[in-house]
């Protein structure tokens, strides 16, 4: 049940915010982010100058969210749910009742842009981005708008946004990649996604880079022979195997994972960094485009 929260509920809603972000303040390695630094004082005064909803279940609060309305936007914040209720669709229950509040008006919010899931949550509910400001070398914001009565259009998405939209998911870059070329291969998408599930991060020894393996897997069930005495195939194979490797080069400056990062994911200190400096989300992403755009680029000079 969604309702208005009142004042009495403000404690308990700053509780259930200082615990909510503990996962925002993992991604940065701190717990300095200003929503953890909140006081009640300002709480009170968002309360009085806009609205705070309040998402209770199971006898307890586990949600909330607030807004406010200036010269026609609405500005959307601190959209939160307990760690114990995430991925049930309380999130977007949430954004769609605070929107019912403020009808035929813009909305705005803002998020990380380490925060993954936010952004892939925002966009699910229609939103889309028109800004980013960057704070400091460690955090960055993206801004997010929805129109008025804007309706989201289903529309099919390339190979290339498929394979981004699984790593913004968590999936490895390898997984990503053949699992975007899925229904091409003949497998299903829980296939491609296990087949690939061991190459990320070049197989965690920062070797070849993940979104160029599971593109080799795209041209090894296109392409790959199977029968012991097709020399042909198998020649076809390598000659594409070789093409891949080395536009993936041309494109990435190396095919290796830990030249692309400039960092060694094989070693714990390797992995921090590429945490710490967002390489995954700012890095890894134009891999598995380019990845992508090479394996179409193939296939169709194959056809």
């Amino acid at each position: 049940m969604i309702e208005k929260a009142g004042y009495n509920d403000l404690p308990e809603i700053l509780d259930l915010q200082y615990l909510a972000y503990q996962s925002e303040a993992a991604l940065f390695g701190t717990q300095d982010i200003p929503p953890l630094k909140q006081t009640l004082e300002e709480v009170v005064d968002e309360f009085n100058t806009g609205i705070i909803l309040k998402l209770l279940a199971d006898n307890r609060m586990i949600g909330s969210v607030r807004a406010k309305e200036k010269d026609g936007t609405v500005y959307i914040g601190k959209l939160m749910v307990h760690p114990g209720y995430r991925c049930k669709g309380y999130g977007s229950e949430l954004l769609s009742e605070i929107e019912s509040y403020f009808p035929g008006k813009r909305y705005e919010l803002f998020t990380s842009t380490r925060s993954r899931d936010n952004i892939r949550l925002y966009e699910k509910n229609g939103y889309t981005a028109f800004g980013r400001k960057k704070v400091n070398d460690e955090l960055e914001f993206v801004y997010m708008e929805k129109m008025p009565d804007m309706k989201r259009k289903v529309i099919e998405m390339t190979r290339k946004e498929k394979a981004l939209d699984y790593f913004s998911r968590r999936f490895h870059c390898s997984q990503s990649v053949l699992a975007a070329f899925a229904d091409k291969c003949g497998l299903t998408e829980e296939q491609a996604l296990k087949a690939a599930g061991c190459f990320g991060g070049g197989m965690r020894k920062g070797e070849v880079c993940g979104a160029c393996t599971g593109a080799l897997m795209v041209l090894g069930m296109l392409y790959g022979h199977a029968d012991e005495n097709d020399l042909e195939s198998r020649s076809h194979a390598n000659k594409v195997t070789v093409e891949m490797m080395n536009r993936f080069k041309e494109k990435n400056g190396s095919y290796l994972c830990r030249d692309i990062l400039k960092c060694n994911l094989a070693t714990s200190e390797g992995t921090e960094n590429a945490r710490k400096n967002d390489l995954f989300g700012k890095v890894c992403p134009s891999a598995i485009a380019s990845a992508v755009e090479i394996l179409e680029e193939i296939i169709a000079e194959n056809e």
